[in-house]
């Protein structure tokens, strides 16, 4: 009997090690092979040690979604950011677009970002200090990283994500401080965040995600499973007391453009369009009581929601399987910014 546990031991062992031996080659031909696929060369973001969210310097990286929505060029300047310009030259009056991968242009070219469009419509310098995977503190963090690096930041472009900005705010926590966990360390090892990590180090789990994705029997299959969750089924809704979430948002946001001449870019939820009616009826009720809370306290508020519906399939501005604009929502986005900014006299 001790010899047959002993056999089935060793054949255990020999075979755990057969299929991480495997794995390894199978890693290493993708990478030699098919280098499309290596994770190294794609997007990432840190943090500098106040906290302040940021790009890795000087680099040119790609962004890649593994459903084949966008295949993109990231090229981040000496100070971390996806803009081509020196934040030196910039003047009292030059616009700053500050926010989070809406506004840093998640998926689309530079060059089709809504801020690249509107520095060509209104052929002025428009710097975009946006940085992906960050909230209302971080961009206080990177409005001040900019000035400490000679930037004149006094008008405004600021983004909100419906989806993902609006919670209760510390307002007494100081600005070089971290308003969150969020790094490029490793999270707590839950599926998802494993799986994450896994993606971001695996060129052959990242070329068999793309294999998924591309044959929809194989999709329908692992999404039944669990392990890929449909985009539609992502969107972020405010959690808790959804009031008082917008009232410290509101709060938070009016200390951070004080002294300022900022323009509130409404991003909307999808769950304006997405999801059960009482959904979608909250969603609506959120958005319509944060922009009066803006408006009523003074704020120039760009509320696009309106522009996006009035072609009747808002959802055609992102992409299918991601929840961010696709270039089609930059250009809107930057026509009626543009409008809103003529108005003013810009």
């Amino acid at each position: 009997m001790q010899s047959r546990v002993s056999r089935s031991v060793a054949n255990a062992t020999l075979t755990s090690i057969s299929i991480v031996v495997a794995l390894v080659v199978l890693e290493f031909v993708v990478r030699v092979f098919f280098p499309i696929f290596d994770p190294s060369g794609y997007i990432e973001f840190g943090h500098l040690p106040d906290g302040t969210p940021i790009g890795p310097f000087g680099r040119v990286l790609r962004q890649v979604k593994n459903t084949g929505d966008y295949d993109v060029e990231v090229r981040f300047n000496a100070w971390g950011f996806r803009d081509d310009k020196s934040l030196t030259s910039a003047t009292d009056g030059d616009l700053f677009v500050v926010g989070d991968s809406f506004a840093f242009g998640w998926g689309v070219e530079a060059r089709d970002r809504f801020s690249d469009q509107l520095q060509t419509i209104l052929n002025r310098p428009v710097f975009n200090i946006a940085i992906a995977g960050t909230d209302f503190d971080g961009y206080d963090r990177l409005i001040r990283y900019a000035q400490v690096n000679g930037a004149v930041v006094n008008k405004l472009i600021i983004c909100v994500t419906m989806e993902n900005d609006l919670h209760i705010y510390d307002v007494s926590r100081s600005p070089g401080r971290p308003a969150s966990a969020w790094t490029t360390d490793l999270l707590p090892m839950s599926l998802w965040s494993l799986k994450a990590h896994i993606a971001e180090h695996s060129a052959l789990f990242v070329m068999m995600t793309h294999a998924v994705h591309k044959t929809p029997w194989l999709r329908q299959i692992v999404e039944r499973l669990g392990l890929i969750r449909p985009n539609l089924e992502g969107i972020g809704d405010v959690l808790g007391d959804a009031d008082t979430a917008l009232a410290s948002s509101a709060h938070r946001l009016l200390h951070l453009v004080s002294g300022r001449d900022a323009i509130v870019l409404i991003i909307p939820s999808r769950r304006l369009w997405v999801g059960e009616s009482r959904q979608r009826a909250e969603a609506a009720r959120l958005h319509t009581k944060f922009v009066n809370i803006l408006r009523n306290s003074g704020l120039t508020v760009a509320d696009i929601r309106e522009r996006l519906e009035s072609t009747g399939n808002p959802l055609s501005y992102h992409f299918a399987n991601d929840g961010h604009w696709n270039k089609e929502g930059h250009r809107l986005a930057a026509e009626f910014l543009a409008g809103v900014l003529q108005a003013k006299g810009y």
